[in-house]
């Protein structure tokens, strides 16, 4: 624990795909991941975003693909992030404000996002990569649910 926050490891990875349907069938046909959720988004644009998410292990795998494709070079499946899991998530977003660390985002809350509801924000890193910074506001993740 470092002050009073602490990152308990990676949360998820998120992974943009151009072919939905392709990518969960290599993930869990050929790998051997279990969807464990999977809907559909009409963003505030009207535009669709096709949501799963995939696990094996502790390894979770956020997979989106938007209709628009305009986030993802041609040819291309991109990381889009990598989320880190958080415990005093509030503590932290102010200690990284004290450092200097630049953010993307403010604090969100997502109440029923994995079934158990989240908060979190997201910063660069040095590299420009981006990260989210992820706390469950219930004990237990949602791909640990029965």
């Amino acid at each position: 624990m470092n002050g009073n926050y602490n990152i308990k490891g990676l949360a998820h990875i998120c992974v943009y795909s151009r072919d939905f349907r392709k990518s969960i069938d290599f993930y869990t046909t050929i790998l051997g991941f279990t969807k464990v959720y999977n809907t559909t988004l009409i963003k505030d644009d009207a535009s669709i975003l096709q949501y799963a998410l995939l696990k094996i292990g502790t390894c979770l795998i956020k997979l989106l693909a938007p209709d628009d494709h305009s986030c993802i070079p041609d040819g291309q499946s991109v990381v889009e992030h990598f989320a880190l899991e958080v415990q005093g998530l509030d503590a932290l977003y102010i200690t990284l404000i004290v450092k200097g660390v630049r953010f993307k985002t403010e604090i969100f809350h997502l109440p029923k996002s994995f079934n158990r509801g989240c908060k979190g924000f997201f910063i660069y890193g040095p590299g420009q990569e981006l990260i989210e910074l992820f706390e469950y506001i219930s004990e237990t993740p949602f791909y640990d649910a029965p």
